[in-house]
């Protein structure tokens, strides 16, 4: 969570950056800049940085994401927002 957190900031300028805890999990939502499309699956690999304008990150961040919910048996999912920014949902137990 913290770094899904980190990377909003880091990414957005103006807007918001929400976290909201829902009955199986969590999502990070916010209004940056965003990930294009064409490399929304490749940011959850080891040194694939979604712009790199921005930052001195190696590109690291959402590939321990990934590991982490995948020991656990998580799922994480990026969806956009429209007009632009992120939304990371990670649930962490299926519901029922």
């Amino acid at each position: 969570m913290g770094n899904l957190l980190r990377n909003a900031l880091h990414y957005t300028d103006t807007g918001f950056i929400r976290l909201t805890l829902e009955p199986t999990g969590f999502r990070v939502e916010d209004t940056g800049i965003g990930i294009p499309e064409e490399k929304r699956l490749a940011v959850f690999q080891p040194f694939v940085r979604a712009t790199e304008r921005r930052g001195e990150g190696l590109g690291l961040g959402l590939s321990l994401v990934q590991r982490i919910c995948d020991d656990q048996g998580w799922q994480v999912e990026l969806t956009a927002r429209d007009p632009n920014g992120c939304c990371f949902r990670v649930t962490l137990a299926t519901s029922g």
